[in-house]
């Protein structure tokens, strides 16, 4: 079993809690979600659809236009308190951490080596 403490630190760059409203292009359809939590590699992303472990999702970032590809690599079931289905989501067109924007460079630390 991995520690809190060793899952942080096999992190590539640390979680900002950060919501960004971002457009989820899924089953053909646009629709409005937001993050949760940024890092360098991927969010957590708050979605109004659910989505499955491997799914392929292209996200729109609505506050700077730029879009990227996404690998969805967790998945819950829908979470009132949160208002949506929370997915745990992985960059893999090679966007990185620009895909976020200036906002997110501001508050996130140094990428870890």
């Amino acid at each position: 079993m991995v520690t809190t403490e060793e899952g942080r630190n096999r992190r590539r760059s640390d979680r900002v809690a950060l919501r960004i409203p971002v457009e989820i292009y899924a089953r053909a359809e646009p629709y409005t979600g937001s993050t949760a939590v940024v890092n360098d590699d991927g969010a957590l992303v708050l979605s109004p659809i659910p989505c499955r472990l491997g799914d392929l999702l292209r996200m729109k970032n609505l506050n700077t236009g730029d879009s990227a590809l996404f690998r969805v690599r967790g998945a819950r079931g829908r979470t009132p308190h949160w208002g949506g289905f929370p997915l745990g989501v992985e960059i893999i067109d090679g966007s990185g951490p620009a895909f976020w924007g200036p906002q997110y460079r501001t508050v996130a630390g140094p990428r870890r080596p």
